[in-house]
């Protein structure tokens, strides 16, 4: 016969208290045997054990937290450009020509992108770029003229 998972003894509070020191472990350790011994009876516990069954269905999942706040509208949407020709220099894009005659100038410093200006007939937007010392985007300020 197969030895106990589990092998139970009585255990007296004085005998408990000869092994931990204080009110509060001794209550702790009483709690702890009656949590087993009602989720492990001894008649379970004596028993043989067997082969583990398979696992069992995944468990519901959780609510979701609250919405986060609706952000700000975009711009209003308009036809996007067609035929983009692209010209590089120095291995980055520095012109986009658009079959609409609209165009785009990148301008870099030190390799990064310093300046975007988008050509739609006689007005031009411009999105300058500026960076945190750590080399991330800190700002876009935008100028239409």
């Amino acid at each position: 016969m197969p030895r106990p998972a589990v092998r139970t003894r009585p255990l007296t509070r004085d005998k408990i208290a000869s092994f931990v020191r204080g009110h509060e472990a001794v209550k702790f350790l009483e709690d702890l045997a009656e949590d087993v011994s009602t989720v492990l009876p001894d008649a379970v516990a004596s028993a043989g054990t067997g082969p583990a069954g398979p696992p069992g269905p995944p468990g519901p999942t959780g609510p979701t937290g609250p919405a986060g706040p609706i952000g700000p509208a975009g711009p209003a949407g308009g036809a996007s450009e067609a035929g983009p020709l692209f010209t590089y220099s120095g291995g980055r894009v520095s012109r986009i020509d658009y079959d609409s005659g609209n165009y785009k100038l990148f301008t870099y410093t030190s390799g990064v992108l310093t300046r975007l200006d988008y050509i739609v007939g006689a007005t031009t937007t411009r999105k300058d770029f500026t960076y945190n010392p750590d080399g991330t985007l800190a700002e876009i300020v935008q100028t239409v003229f």
